[in-house]
């Protein structure tokens, strides 16, 4: 059996609640909230549904918008103990951080 585009992951910038969403289909799977700062990105806050944990999606999602802050140039300073602790496991972030 072969995955359909609605198994695909996707990152999607909420802004209006800002926050950045990993989705699958219409299913919102983690959620990482930002604070857009002048020189840099705050990330208070990373959270993954309950019945979604063990799976990576955390982490997948702070990566990801990792790899979006890199692209648009910008920094990030986490204070979500989660983020800090994926970044610090990523040593090729680590130029990413305030």
């Amino acid at each position: 059996m072969t995955d359909s585009p609605a198994d695909e992951l996707s990152i999607q910038d909420n802004p209006d609640q800002h926050r950045y969403e990993l989705v699958r289909g219409d299913d919102i799977l983690s959620v990482l909230l930002y604070d857009r700062r002048e020189d840099h990105t705050v990330i208070p806050h990373v959270e993954t549904r309950p019945d979604h944990r063990g799976n990576d999606y955390g982490a997948t999602l702070v990566l990801g918008v990792l790899d979006i802050i890199r692209d648009e140039g910008g920094k990030v300073y986490p204070t979500c103990g989660f983020a800090a602790r994926t970044i610090r496991e990523n040593p090729a972030y680590h130029d990413l951080l305030v």
